[in-house]
């Protein structure tokens, strides 16, 4: 699949970002990686406070292949940029929630954007950067 380049600012922001490439964001649909600066870079700083890698399992997602998934929002915050779905190594959802609640102080304190979504699948584990903090699972 080619992967196809956005605006030359969001680029930037990728080739920025210490543990992440444009690729891994990629909607496996049409290859686009519309992603919101603040959540690659809020993104970048949880991994680097992890120390460990951080799979992304869905990235941006166009909203032909956000209809095309079963149980997938019809607004979905892939479809901004502002949302992932990750895994990272063996930990499981309830270790890597209370992870995620004990990194939010550092996000703030460095002027990095929150995650306020959290989604605990089986598997993967959804973050996002909406306004008004949500939890729920999948």
């Amino acid at each position: 699949m080619q992967f196809k380049k956005p605006q030359d600012a969001k680029e930037m922001i990728l080739r920025l970002a210490d543990y992440f490439r444009p690729e891994e964001f990629a909607c496996p649909c049409c290859g686009l990686y519309l992603m919101d600066d603040e959540l690659i870079m809020a993104l970048d700083n949880l991994r680097g406070i992890f120390g460990q890698p951080i799979g992304i399992e869905s990235g941006y997602r166009c909203p032909q292949y956000n209809l095309k998934l079963k149980g997938a929002a019809p607004n979905s915050y892939h479809m901004k940029g502002a949302a992932v779905d990750i895994k990272i190594g063996s930990l499981n959802g309830d270790k890597l929630m209370k992870l995620l609640r004990a990194s939010q102080e550092d996000h703030t304190s460095n002027g990095v954007k929150r995650f306020n979504g959290f989604g605990m699948g089986n598997n993967t584990f959804h973050i996002d950067i909406r306004t008004i903090p949500t939890a729920w699972t999948y």
